[in-house]
Parts: structure tokens; sequence; C-alpha cells
């Protein structure tokens, strides 16, 4: 009778050892009743397995170090890490891969996606479009480029402007019909370009190269005025002419304005191309910056002659 029972003990125990639970779990000790000849294991299961967090810098999420497929409710079977259907996800439950050739992304989606395969155990596969990568895959160059992308600064640019600022008014003063001249002043690398950088991220290496292509001027009084270049500064000795470049007439003045001043809005437009990976793409990105102008009107004086 004793050697029947530790037979039924040992198989159960077996039984017990393929069924894996979610994650670590507590089992008790067998109960035995070896007059009865039968063994109770008590197994206390613990929140469904899951994958390891994303890394917040890469965008990459490593796999499970331990892949559990669902057997039934609660239970747990071991299963290979990666496999030619790709590599698995015990959130999904599933193999994700790359889908290869891709299609096009779904309309209004964020371009920086990719297609992706869930390949479960049985015929079903379905598809998605992520723009994070599931877990054990790198990023696409697209993926990586953007979060590179995400990590550069584009500044507004410095406005230049003439007139230029009274130091007595602290602010810009000028007149209706006279010429203003606009130009991007003190140009940099992050507010005009050319901006580079060059970064390895979730197993791509991409060179980014940012520029400004043209600048909106907003001017305050509804008008606006498109530059493709950083203007031309102004200089004493132009005297009273437009800018060759980017300039505006004022036809009215500001004191209607909700400050007495006109709002100028400079919105620098930029090309931020990238490469890397043996592919390409194009990210446009705007940035501005503001500043203001009283504009008056010139009085007149008639001056009636002696005699």
């Amino acid at each position: 009778m004793l050697t029947k029972t530790r037979a039924l003990i040992v198989a159960l125990v077996a039984i017990a050892a393929f069924l894996v639970p979610a994650a670590p779990s507590v089992a008790a000790p067998p109960d035995c009743d070896v007059i009865e000849l039968n063994c109770e294991i008590i197994i206390e299961l613990p929140e469904e397995p899951g994958d390891p967090e994303t890394d917040p810098v890469s965008g990459v999420t490593p796999g499970p170090a331990e892949c559990l497929r669902r057997i039934a409710e609660g239970q747990y079977e071991k299963v290979p890490c990666t496999s030619d259907r790709g590599s698995w996800s015990n959130a999904s439950q599933c193999y994700w891969s790359y889908m290869d050739p891709q299609m096009p992304p779904p309309a209004g989606a964020d371009p920086t996606g990719a297609w992706y395969e869930c390949s479960g155990f049985g015929e079903y596969v379905t598809g998605s479009w992520l723009t994070t990568p599931p877990p054990g895959l790198g990023l696409t160059p697209g993926q990586a480029a953007a979060r590179i992308i995400q990590t550069m600064t584009f500044q507004g640019l410095d406005i230049g402007m003439a007139p230029q600022v009274n130091p007595d008014w602290g602010y810009r003063r000028s007149y209706v019909g006279v010429p203003i001249w606009l130009w991007a002043e003190n140009r940099t690398a992050q507010n005009w370009g050319p901006y580079v950088v060059t970064a390895t991220l979730g197993g791509q290496t991409i060179t980014v190269n940012a520029k400004v292509t043209s600048v909106l001027w907003n001017m305050g009084d509804g008008g606006t005025v498109a530059c493709a270049n950083e203007g031309t500064e102004y200089r004493l000795e132009y005297g009273f002419t437009n800018s060759p470049t980017c300039g505006y007439l004022y036809e009215r003045m500001s004191r209607d304005a909700a400050t007495g001043r006109f709002t100028v809005t400079a919105t620098s437009q930029w090309a931020v191309d990238w490469t890397g990976g043996g592919q390409s793409g194009s990210v446009p990105l705007a940035a501005t910056s503001t500043d203001t102008v009283e504009i008056r009107e010139l009085q007149s004086v008639n001056v009636t002659p002696l005699g």
C-alpha cells in the first residue's frame, strides 16, 4: 500500500511541475492521506505573467526572462522565448515580428510606427500598427530617428527688427508707411541650423540634419510676410528704404491693439532630415518667437509763410 501511495505522489508532483504557475508561486507541501491512497497539491497563484518595463530612453522593451504560455486558467507551460515566428510576449501571449514588407500606415496614424505580426499557437495571426516595438524587438530606423529628434532642442529665432528697441521706452516704435526690416539675429545651430546630431538608439545609428528653410512673420495687424531666407540686418547707411530680402509696411496704427503695440510672431519652418539603417526620412517642425512694436502716425505741420 505504501508503494502505491508513493507512486501516486510522484505522478502528481510530475504533473504539477509541467503546469507552471504565472510567476514564482507558492506551493504548499502535498497533503496526503495514506489510508485513502490520494494526494492533493495546493498551488497559490499570483498575478498573471507580464513583460518587462519599456526603457524610457531607448523605447525598447526587453523580452521576458521566462516565457509562459497559458494553457488553462492560472496555469502555464514554458515556451521558447524566440522562434522563427519572432519574440514571445507574456502579456500578448504570442510571438511578435516585424512585418516585411510593410503596408501603408492606417489613416491618421503616427508615421513613426510600423506594422507588427502577432503569431499565437495555432493558426491565428494578427497585425498591429505600433509606435513602440513589442518585447524583444529593436527599434526601426524611423522609430529611432523620431526619438532622437525628440531629444534635440529646436528654438525660435532671435528676432532682429528695425526699428530697434528704444532703451528709454523698453520697446520698439515705428510709424505708418516707414519700412520695417526683419531678420534672424544671433543665429545658432539650435535656432537656425545646420543642426547635426548622430546617435545610436535601440540598435539603430541615425544622423539627423536640421535647418530652417523659411520664416513666416505674422505682423500683428492681420498681415503676414513669408521669407525664404534669414533676412538682411539693417544698418544706418541704408537710410529710408525697403529691405531687399524681408520687410513689411504697416498701414495703420497699433493704438487699438490690446497693449497699444502689435505682437510680431516669427514662425521658423524647420526641415529635419534623417538617415540610418538603410533608410531616410524628413520631419517638418516649427518653432516660434515673439516681439512687439508700437506703430504711430507721422504728424505733418502746415506752416503759413509770413508776409
